[in-house]
């Protein structure tokens, strides 16, 4: 009967640790995805909005894309049928992402996306899944460190990290009531509470 047991426990502790493997194997498959998601997204938001020239070219390029403008004046570009408004940068996580300009859940596993609000408005939210290629070092972020948003119209805006805070799923209110200019949020790893980052307007 023991011997019976011991088999049992056994051979549920040898599945479960393979499905520990399967769900670890499919979280790196996942995050690598993304991360290749958001280089190529970023390589074609650089061709959209490009920089001056440092070379003229002898023949007329092509014209770039010109942004479209949404309702709330926020002007995006489409890339592969996803509106794009532009571009975070985190200079202490060497991190530089792509922002969809609409939320949807499953857009999130290409790029972060705004939540709620718009940059003029001040109360822009933004979310991401916690991949390591996304918000997975969100909670990494020190008051001071400095957030870059730029638009795909040409815009730069300057935040300063205030306070980083983790709450509860049903904090909605809390994450976007426009009380900083920028907020960003994402899942903690076992996806029961959000880490909340809060950010002042330089």
């Amino acid at each position: 009967m023991k011997r019976g047991v011991w088999t049992a426990v056994t051979v549920l502790g040898l599945l479960l640790l393979g499905a520990a493997l399967g769900l670890v194997l499919f979280n790196i498959r996942t995050d690598n995805a993304a991360a290749q998601s958001r280089d190529e997204i970023l390589q074609e938001l650089a061709d959209v909005v490009q920089e001056e020239p440092a070379v003229v070219p002898e023949e007329p390029a092509a014209e770039p894309e010109e942004p479209d403008v949404q309702p709330g004046g926020m002007a995006t570009v489409s890339i592969e049928g996803y509106a794009y408004m532009g571009t975070l940068l985190f200079p202490a996580l060497n991190l530089e992402l792509p922002v969809m300009a609409t939320y949807a859940l499953p857009n999130l596993q290409i790029s972060p996306a705004v939540y709620h609000g718009t940059p003029a408005g001040k109360d822009l939210v933004i979310c991401a899944h916690n991949y390591y290629s996304h918000f997975g070092r969100l909670n990494q972020l020190n008051p001071g460190d400095e957030v870059l948003l730029k638009t795909v119209d040409g815009k730069v805006y300057r935040y300063k990290v205030s306070v980083t805070e983790i709450l509860d799923p049903s904090a909605v209110a809390d994450v976007t009531g426009g009380e900083w200019p920028l907020t960003l949020f994402t899942c903690t790893i076992s996806g029961l509470t959000r880490v909340v980052v809060r950010c002042d307007l330089q």
